[in-house]
């Protein structure tokens, strides 16, 4: 029994011994634990630090841009700094040529990646609308368009429209290909003439590399002197018409390029019944175009070349042609930080209905119409527009111009045909959140037929524009 005991005695001794061993390892790994924790807080103390600071760096920048005071760092070069001021300038005009019309192809940080593809999608737009009062009658009541001014047995009537058709929704897609980089881009606003919405094509198109084809802007125009405006229409003489067209765009430089292009060749022609007419187009419009660009601005030249010939649609008319032609001169200039100035002046002959106002008249055919000696000839015409975009600070603007277009109306046309046409417009917008626009303009426009008879139109619009 005494060995028994004292065997026991030994097994209890060493169970101690062991449960104590036991808890002082346990002890010090749990110290260990707390240890590296805590020196894992600490890194990430630091990390959440850094971060907070460089947060802070860019929210400066981003302050600094939009108020002119840009933030001198050692990391940032001249140009960069150059580059931030001028994105000052831009960013509000951004939002009204990407989001009103839809100019770049597409923000890469916004791509969505289509699995089992090479292809990236972007999906995007606006809820638009707008609510537009009247002086008196117009025929488009949803753009202002002093052609659509009656200059006979005009109503003065009062009247307002309510009208989603700014609204618009845009897919774009991006693939890199051994040929270069695929971009497809397919585009709808709601906008119709009468104030409703429905559906309306504006960009159905594709490039890969230099080449592009399908329908968008004409190479013609320039699209980025579309001044930060709301009213849909746009200065009455601005070369504006979308498309379809094959076209070829090569760089001279980092900042230059040319561009040429065949285009749909449709006319507008009047023929001795003073009625409009189709053309009966043979050959494709040629349009050619070269731009500059820098931290001052940009300047863009354009060229047109076309064929327009006619004949009537009961044959009394036998087919007659004549050569259109045309320069449009546009650009702008940045001044500081908060003001760019938008100019066009285009001219020559034949190519109204590339033009806002005369395209569109009530009356038509101003391409092209008889003259005295009962021959097909080219209308000549000429617009220009001045327009000057400020930004007060980040979350407001304002935009000032006028317009002016004017053709030489021939023998042939009708007394109501379109001679010339004015248009101006001032505006405050706000921009209260990143996808929310909130504005108001006023716009007034005058409008003068074949035989001197005139007539114009005050418009109220305000707008409100959720972009997603």
């Amino acid at each position: 029994m005494i060995i028994v005991r004292t065997f026991l005695l030994l097994g209890c001794l060493m169970l101690a011994s062991n449960a104590e061993a036991s808890a002082q390892n346990f002890e010090q790994r749990m110290l260990a634990m707390e240890q590296r924790l805590n020196a894992l807080e600490a890194k990430l103390s630091e990390k959440d630090v850094r971060i907070a600071s460089q947060q802070a760096e860019i929210q400066d920048l981003k302050d600094g841009r939009i108020r002119g005071e840009v933030v001198a760092t050692k990391a940032l070069t001249e140009q960069e700094r150059s580059a931030l001021v001028t994105l000052a300038n831009i960013e509000p005009i951004l939002y009204q040529a990407q989001e009103k019309i839809g100019y770049n192809y597409g923000h890469p940080d916004r791509y969505i990646p289509i699995p089992g593809t090479d292809t990236s999608l972007e999906i995007g737009g606006h809820i638009w609308n707008d609510i537009i009062y009247n002086d008196r009658e117009m025929g488009n009541k949803a753009g202002f368009q002093p052609s659509s001014i009656p200059t006979v047995n005009q109503r003065r009537s009062n009247e307002s429209t309510f009208s989603a058709g700014q609204s618009k929704l845009y897919f774009k897609t991006f693939t890199p290909t051994q040929w270069g980089d695929m971009k497809t881009r397919i585009e709808f606003d709601m906008w119709q003439d009468d104030g409703s919405s429905d559906f309306h094509l504006t960009h159905l198109w594709a490039e890969l590399g230099s080449f592009g084809a399908g329908q968008t802007f004409s190479n013609f125009m320039d699209i980025t002197t579309f001044p930060n405006i709301i009213e849909y229409w746009g200065p009455n003489s601005m070369v504006f018409t979308r498309q379809a067209q094959v076209r070829y765009t090569h760089s001279l430089s980092e900042h230059t390029q040319v561009a040429i292009s065949l285009e749909d060749p449709e006319s507008d022609v009047t023929l001795p019944s003073g009625a409009p007419a189709d053309g009966r187009e043979e050959l494709p419009d040629l349009a050619l175009s070269y731009r500059t660009e820098g931290d001052w601005g940009h300047f863009r030249v354009g060229g047109l070349l076309r064929e327009i010939s006619a004949e009537a649609n009961d044959g009394s008319q036998r087919a007659d042609e004549d050569l259109g032609w045309g320069l449009n001169f546009t650009g702008s200039l940045n001044f500081g930080d908060r003001d760019r100035l938008v100019y066009q002046y285009a001219f020559g002959e034949g190519f109204s209905r590339y033009m806002n106002d005369p395209c569109c008249s009530t009356v038509g055919g101003n391409d092209a119409a008889l003259n005295a000696d009962g021959d097909l000839e080219a209308i000549e015409i000429q617009g220009g527009f001045l327009y000057w975009d400020h930004f007060w600070n980040k979350r407001w603007s304002s935009s000032i111009g006028a317009s002016y277009a004017e053709i030489d109306p021939l023998t042939g046309q009708l007394n109501e045909a379109y001679d010339n046409g004015f248009y101006t417009s001032a505006n405050l917008i706000w921009y209260p959140a990143d996808p929310l626009k909130i504005g108001f303009e006023v716009v007034y426009g005058e409008v003068e037929d074949k035989i001197g008879r005139s007539s114009q139109n005050t418009r109220y619009v305000s707008s409100v524009a959720f972009k997603f």
